[in-house]
């Protein structure tokens, strides 16, 4: 599940389920000690009748650094 508007950039697992909050790219409300920030999500199948899934989320900060989050395999 993806999911925003709180300024804070977030990933918490709730059973079998990910839940991925951005942060906030243009907006200078942000909460805490984050910066503006953005996800990069990435997600791969490895054969076209795979039923699994490698998804990669990386949160950009506004300098461009990029720090990997999620690495899973779904």
């Amino acid at each position: 599940m993806l999911c925003g508007h709180w300024h804070i950039p977030w990933v918490w697992r709730l059973n079998d389920m990910l839940v991925i909050s951005a942060g906030t790219v243009c907006s200078s409300k942000v909460r805490g000690k984050i910066s503006q920030c953005y996800n990069l999500i990435e997600v791969d199948a490895p054969e076209s009748d795979c039923k699994r899934w490698h998804l990669k989320v990386y949160r950009v900060f506004s300098k461009g650094e990029k720090e990997k989050v999620v690495d899973s395999i779904i």
